[in-house]
């Protein structure tokens, strides 16, 4: 009886051991739940976040799209027609947008009835262009073209399916389009294909069964996970039950951790996990050694301290980085504002800083009847140059506002680069003025690159080298002056254009920009084509290198310019019949040709300031002549009441004087005598422009 109280004594205490052994194992089978819990949380917020940004990339590629093109869409304003084209290559550029459309607002285009939506939408390897605003399809009452123009802002739609197709799921991005005095004239949109973001936010998930689902506000779902990896059946559960806190699909318990996009369009992400997938590494552990189990406990709660406390150094990594890239971002707008808003009649400029922000300088405006211009490039390059950049840009301002001697403008701008210039940081610059009406064209250059020469050949202006800006105080700076004949184009740039370097390390050089310059010249492009043209060979050349430096290039294609403004008084129009006689009188025109163009242009502007405005209402009736080398232009300008005389029936010469209704003379004898004659009403002007090839 001993021996078997002594047997039970032993086999109680294994069987208490035992317990106790389970005991441990349960506790510590229930501490690892927890922690799995908490991991899961972390990660949770991981993956959401990064579906989030994954999926907010997808959106701004197709927002960046938008932003990228809208230059070209504002420039095919001037024609209707045209903004079918501009569609297409918006589209074209982002293989996610399959349609794109621009709602005009009503009446925008007269020629094209009230209601005018160009639609184009990728069909197999082409485009399917169509107009279809009509009776049925009233576009002004679409909440997102509503909202767009009340909020002045772009907008996000909720996913709807293509009515043509029950797979196609699209959103669309609709954005206003201003015209470029700064009116909403149209609304932009962009649809884009939703069928792709459910397998790209799906493609890194931890567990073969987890998947993640995107989903309105409202619930409506954005983008789910391929059918053959998870049954829409599943994922319709999944919604249905996301309220529940002890949620199960198919019989197997989950958790549904849910979280918010936290930029437009604010759609909220849900990451499915199966609970049996999360614990089934803890059924294995629990089978262990106790120790090991214990041993295990310890090094995972190691690794999650480590885990959460690399977290947290790359969460204020993050936010450092986020808060210079805004710094950045608003200094780089600050730069951008700086540039013109729009350049005058017959300049054309661009700049593109190699980082944020930049160093080169491009200006240009007009005062008293002459044409002010600078190019200039900050040694070194980001936020330094852009600093310096900064304080010589406002004030070549400040001077060119009051002087018009380049040589005592850079002298001033000289003084300032050399004071407290620690950093021994120098700036080449070149300053021009041009005499619109006489062509004469006074320049003085500080270390810049020669500009190029545009006639009947390509070829550097004659200048003096000089040294930069901030270098010697006492620096003496000479005018240099040239005739300019209308037509001729001055090119200007920065070294980026010629040091621009490819993979291999060759630059781009001065003969190359040479010979594109004269190939230019040969097919007479305009303006912005040049520009854009020698973009294109820069481009073409790096080959996908990383631009080393800023590049600024500017063209100015010289026409000769003169403008009157007159009272509508009808006594004003002797100070009209000098004006036209000292701009013609440069043409050497044959004296008929002259007489006939005075004749047209006072016949119009007579009746521009006799019937403009209301009797009794004082007003300015603007001529502006100009000369291009080819014809000669006059733009007759009044803010009067809306009136086109080019839609007024002429008068019928073949009737009696007394039968014959009065009016019509006057246009009839312009059309008689100018070779072209246009009207538009631009904002609350009317602008009537006469031209007429001179051949000299």
């Amino acid at each position: 009886m001993a021996k078997l109280s002594s047997r039970t004594a032993r086999i109680l205490i294994i069987a208490i051991a035992a317990l106790m052994v389970e005991a441990i194992s349960v506790a510590q089978y229930q501490q690892m739940r927890n922690l799995v819990d908490n991991e899961l949380t972390v990660r949770a917020r991981l993956v959401t976040n990064s579906i989030s940004r994954s999926a907010r990339h997808t959106l701004e590629l197709t927002e960046t799209t938008m932003k990228e093109n809208m230059w070209d869409i504002r420039r095919n304003l001037n024609n209707p027609d045209c903004t079918f084209n501009a569609i297409v290559r918006l589209i074209d550029d982002n293989p996610n947008v399959v349609g794109g459309c621009m709602a005009f607002i009503p009446d925008y285009y007269p020629s094209k009835g009230r209601l005018f939506e160009p639609y184009v939408y990728k069909q197999g390897d082409g485009y399917v262009i169509e107009q279809i605003a009509d009776g049925e399809h009233d576009y002004t009452n679409n909440e997102a073209f509503k909202k767009v123009l009340e909020t002045k802002t772009a907008v996000w739609s909720d996913p709807y399916s293509y009515e043509n197709s029950s797979v196609l799921r699209l959103t669309t991005y609709s954005c206003p389009v201003t015209d470029f005095e700064g009116n909403i004239v149209a609304v932009c949109g962009l649809d884009m294909d939703l069928s792709r973001l459910g397998e790209t936010i799906n493609d890194h998930q931890r567990f073969s069964s987890s998947f993640c689902v995107l989903m309105t506000q409202e619930g409506k779902l954005v983008a789910t996970p391929p059918q053959e990896r998870v049954p829409a059946e599943t994922v319709a559960k999944t919604m249905a039950c996301l309220g529940d806190k002890n949620i199960k699909i198919n019989g197997k318990a989950v958790v549904v951790p849910v979280s918010e996009m936290k930029e437009p369009p604010y759609w909220r992400i849900a990451q499915v996990y199966y609970k049996e997938d999360l614990y089934k590494p803890l059924i294995k552990i629990r089978l262990w050694h106790v120790l090991m189990i214990l041993a295990g406990v310890l090094m995972l709660s190691f690794m999650i301290n480590r885990y959460a406390r690399g977290e947290k150094k790359l969460q204020e990594a993050n936010m450092e980085q986020a808060r210079i890239g805004s710094e950045l971002s608003i200094a780089s707008h600050i730069q951008t504002s700086m540039l013109p808003k729009s350049y005058p009649p017959g300049v054309f400029g661009t700049l593109e800083p190699a980082r944020e922000v930049g160093g080169d300088i491009i200006d240009c405006f007009e005062r008293n009847g002459k044409l002010f211009f600078c190019i200039g490039d900050v040694s070194g390059k980001g936020v330094p140059s852009a600093m310096v950049m900064s304080v010589i840009h406002g004030l070549f301002r400040l001077t060119a506002d009051n002087y018009e001697s380049p040589s005592f403008i850079l002298d001033a701008l000289n003084r300032e680069g050399c004071r407290s210039n620690d950093s021994n940081m120098f700036v080449t610059f070149f300053l021009g003025i041009i005499d619109l009406a006489t062509g004469e064209m006074r320049y003085c250059n500080a270390g810049h690159d020669k500009p190029v020469v545009i006639t009947c050949d390509v070829a550097p202006l004659n200048v003096k080298p000089n040294l930069p800006l901030g270098v010697f105080p006492d620096t003496i700076y000479e005018d240099q002056t040239c005739k300019l004949s209308p037509g001729t184009d001055i090119f200007l740039y920065t070294d980026g254009l010629t040091e621009a370097k490819n993979l291999r390390r060759e630059q781009f050089g001065k003969d190359r920009v040479m010979e594109i310059l004269e190939r230019c010249r040969q097919e007479n492009l305009t303006l912005n084509h040049l520009v854009e043209t020698m973009r294109h060979e820069v481009s073409a050349f790096v080959d996908g290198a990383p631009q080393s430096d800023d590049l600024a290039m500017m063209v100015i294609r010289y026409s000769r310019r003169m403008s009157l403004t007159l009272k509508n008084d009808v006594k004003e129009i002797a100070h009209l019949s000098d004006f036209v006689k000292s701009f013609l009188s440069r043409l050497y025109l044959e004296p008929k040709t002259s007489a006939n163009i005075r004749l047209a242009l006072e016949e119009i502007v007579v009746n521009a300031v006799s019937y403009a405005y209301p009797e009794g209402t004082e007003g300015d009736v603007t001529v502006e002549a100009s000369y291009d080398g080819s014809r000669v232009a006059f733009t007759v300008v009044d803010d009067g009441q809306p009136f086109d005389p080019t839609k007024v029936t002429t008068a019928d010469t073949s009737v009696d004087i007394e039968n014959r209704p009065i009016g019509g003379l006057g246009i009839l004898l312009a059309r008689k005598i100018m070779d072209s004659i246009e009207y538009q009403r631009n904002g609350n002007k009317n602008e009537l422009t006469m031209s007429k090839i001179i051949t000299q």
